[in-house]
């Protein structure tokens, strides 16, 4: 049975090993040389001027999450092949710059577009990036037949040993910085569905700006990514 390790990344020690500290003592990636065990984590620590954690809309916030923890797992437990899913809304341009050229990682980015950035379209596409713009005002349907038709296959055709989710929840209806309609169950799917793609998989808490419904779609997704 897989274990539901949740925690935080700390960014200041981000360079040897990343690092998540826990209710039960503290755990580092080797955790995941363990195919049982997902890992849940939200950075913290981060400078003002990094305010918006994780979300890819920077180079340097994706370095400080998703791209440091892919090369890590590479690098320190001998992974070859990594796969980070991002469905936070917006695009995932830095994780893209940093592994475009790169073909042991695979990147799929479903987000609104247009929107900010303003990169992630149609022609935006390489040979492991996968972008997935979605219109304004796509739900639960649209992300769902999205994994399933396009996001599923690719990833079971890299065959990969790691899959790194970018858990946003800003695609909610009620979240006010965006213009998508996924609902509880929906993110509740997601991350079922990222949860069966691989033997290991990490994910890193993103996105998310009403308070009030936040918790209620963090707990959706530990549910998800427990399910499996």
């Amino acid at each position: 049975m897989r274990r539901l390790l949740i925690g935080s990344i700390l960014p200041a020690f981000f360079i040897a090993i990343w690092e998540i500290s826990s209710r039960t003592g503290v755990l580092t990636l080797e955790s995941l040389s363990r195919p049982s065990d997902i890992v849940l984590a939200a950075i913290v620590g981060l400078s003002d001027g990094s305010i918006l954690v994780a979300t890819g809309q920077t180079f340097e916030t994706a370095l400080l999450g998703l791209a440091i923890a892919a090369r890590a797992a590479q690098q320190h437990l001998g992974l070859k092949r990594v796969a980070i899913v991002d469905y936070d809304v917006h695009h995932g341009n830095g994780t893209e710059a940093v592994f475009e050229n790169d073909d042991s990682v695979l990147f799929i980015s479903l987000h609104q577009w247009p929107f900010y950035p303003g990169t992630g379209g149609p022609d935006d596409q390489h040979e492991t990036t996968l972008n997935i713009p979605l219109a304004a005002g796509s739900g639960d349907e649209e992300y769902l037949r999205a994994f399933e038709e396009t996001v599923e296959p690719a990833v079971a055709r890299f065959e990969p040993e790691l899959v790194i989710v970018s858990a946003g929840f800003d695609a909610h209806y009620d979240d006010p910085l965006a213009e998508m309609r996924v609902s509880e169950n929906g993110f509740r799917e997601l991350s079922r569905r990222c949860a069966a793609m691989a033997p290991r998989v990490a994910a890193v808490l993103e996105g998310g700006y009403e308070i009030e419904t936040l918790p209620g779609l963090v707990q959706a997704a530990l549910d998800g990514f427990g399910a499996y």
